[in-house]
């Protein structure tokens, strides 16, 4: 999960949450599966007032090449990610989502230094491949026609390849209210609150869609982009088909180690703040294609025991990231 935290605190075990969290997510679900826009009988509802049924099927990849380690070493990164999400009003007021994604991360260390050494096991790479999954519910709320209210739960899956699932799970929400004043400006504020492995983090939201002129606009990143959704980018719409753009933001990811890690059932920690360049070129069947290329400012790396206290930490080089995604909306 990202991380624009504000507040940080520690805790040793789970919310209490986590079922109520994991039964609205299923409500969304099974809204959408009963939902008259989903039949063949649509009269009763009228899909327009919240947008009709939308599917969108997305992937990418993501490629941190060799970057230097303080302290001696080297990491090279490679994400590959997946997801669909659904969402369709249920009434004229009302709109439901949920989303399935998959997130797999390769780090590959080389010639390790001072990070991550322990007394008689030298320096063996602190962790290698990582999954995650996650399931995200969204309900929306039509207050009236300028303000719309909303509460997106999530629960996901982060460990290293044998880390124990139990141990693994990550979960929270974020809820706000958006603004549309008018058919141009989109801006909504709320606050999010997760469980991130033996760390509860609150942080603020902020979500804009900005047609600031007929070909500058300035929205929250895809999912798939360097930064997530968490972030800025300004695009520029070269014709109907291209546009260009340059964004930026702060992510940070959290994964419990493996069994047979040199930590074990430990927790690790990245971040980054990537600041890039965009190229997106639209197709006439709702597909369209992603690239981008920038920099990594800021990384940071984190081993914590597991009960979630530092066993160490270092940073590394400013790095160039680049990536392609694909995403079709049907």
């Amino acid at each position: 999960m990202r991380d624009m935290s504000v507040c940080t605190y520690r805790r040793k075990r789970c919310f209490p949450l986590l079922p109520l969290l994991l039964a609205m997510i299923i409500i969304s679900v099974v809204f959408i599966l009963h939902s008259p826009c989903l039949s063949a009988e649509t009269g009763a509802t009228d899909p327009a007032a919240l947008g009709g049924v939308k599917v969108t099927v997305d992937g990418g990849i993501h490629f941190q090449p060799k970057t230097h380690i303080s302290g001696g070493g080297d990491l090279t990164t490679t994400r590959y990610l997946t997801g669909i999400n659904v969402k369709a009003p249920v009434s004229d007021k009302v709109e439901v989502g949920f989303g399935l994604s998959y997130e797999f991360d390769d780090y590959y260390f080389s010639g390790l230094g001072s990070f991550s050494r322990q007394p008689g096991l030298g320096a063996p790479d602190p962790w290698n491949k990582v999954h995650r999954v996650g399931l995200t519910g969204r309900m929306a709320y039509r207050a009236s026609p300028k303000w719309n209210l909303f509460f997106s739960p999530m629960v996901q899956y982060a460990g290293e390849e044998g880390a124990e699932a139990g141990k693994s799970i990550l979960y929270g929400g974020v809820v706000g209210a958006a603004y549309a004043p008018h058919k141009d400006l989109m801006i909504g504020f709320g606050s999010g609150a997760f469980y991130r492995l033996e760390q509860t983090t609150v942080y603020p939201a902020l979500i804009i869609s900005w047609n600031i002129t007929k070909h500058l606009h300035l929205m929250n990143p895809y999912r798939t982009g360097p930064t997530g959704p968490a972030g800025l980018e300004l695009n520029y719409d070269l014709d109907k088909n291209w546009l260009v753009g340059l964004g930026g933001g702060f992510h940070s990811y959290r994964f419990r180690l493996a069994d047979s890690n040199q930590t074990p059932n430990g927790i690790g920690q990245v971040s980054s703040v990537p600041v890039y360049l965009c190229l997106e070129r639209k197709f006439e069947n709702k597909l369209r294609a992603y690239l981008f290329g920038g920099l990594a400012f800021g990384g940071g790396l984190r081993i914590e025991d597991r009960s979630g206290d530092r066993i160490d930490s270092t940073s590394y080089a400013t790095a160039p990231i680049f990536g392609i995604a694909l995403a079709g909306t049907f």
